[in-house]
């Protein structure tokens, strides 16, 4: 069995990974429709959005897979986000591939003979993970479904980095409500005279007669 390898860029990869703030969190429709779809386009049972971490790959979604996570040292995904360009890692009979025929996933019963892997990316070019697409036999994909395969893994993508925009404007949020809550004790508005009118830290306020 070969491991894969770790990438050069692994240190950035990982903490682009992590400020996504996704990992270990509960499966959501957006991301469940895409691995249906890649499952239904390429003719496969079993689909996964898996995201490679240190030690393990964690799946976000999956069709037919049982375990939330496996180890990364005998991951397919692992070898997948490799690839230096957007281009899908295909295992067509992983029985018979000397990389991976003692594999515990492919040795085990109803192990994987066929594999499909296509990198999702962030903005800056980590891989961050693939949706793959599984099945217990051996089998190729065509060109057709090369490109949806591709074409799903740019939309995973696309969720993750609005995920992480959402991420970033509840933290700004939260940052500029704890900021003003410590540095502002009052709020100061003026009525049409240019007369002040207060409203203290127990948020009552008293409002003068405004003749206009």
């Amino acid at each position: 069995m070969t491991s894969p390898l770790i990438p050069e860029n692994e240190k950035e990869r990982l903490g682009a990974l992590h400020a996504l703030g996704i990992l270990d969190t509960a499966p959501e429709d957006e991301f469940d429709g895409i691995t249906r779809l890649a499952a239904t386009i390429c003719g496969v049972p079993e689909s996964l959005i898996s995201l490679v971490d240190t030690n393990r790959q964690w799946f976000k979604s999956k069709i037919l897979m049982q375990a939330c996570e496996t180890s990364r040292d005998i991951s397919f995904c692992g070898h997948a986000i490799n690839n230096q360009e957007d281009d899908v890692f295909v295992v067509a009979d992983a029985q018979n591939d000397p990389r991976f025929s003692d594999n515990p996933l492919v040795t085990a019963k109803d192990g994987i003979g066929f594999y499909a892997g296509a990198p999702i990316r962030d903005e800056k070019g980590f891989a961050l993970g693939t949706l793959c697409v599984i099945d217990s036999k051996p089998q190729n994909l065509n060109e057709t479904q090369l490109q949806g395969l591709r074409t799903l893994a740019k939309n995973a993508s696309g969720l993750l980095q609005l995920r992480k925009k959402n991420k970033e404007l509840l933290d700004l949020k939260e940052y500029m409500m704890s900021t003003l809550t410590h540095s502002i004790p009052y709020l100061i508005i003026l009525d049409r005279s240019g007369k002040i009118l207060q409203i203290g830290d127990n948020f009552t306020i008293s409002i003068p007669e405004i003749r206009v």
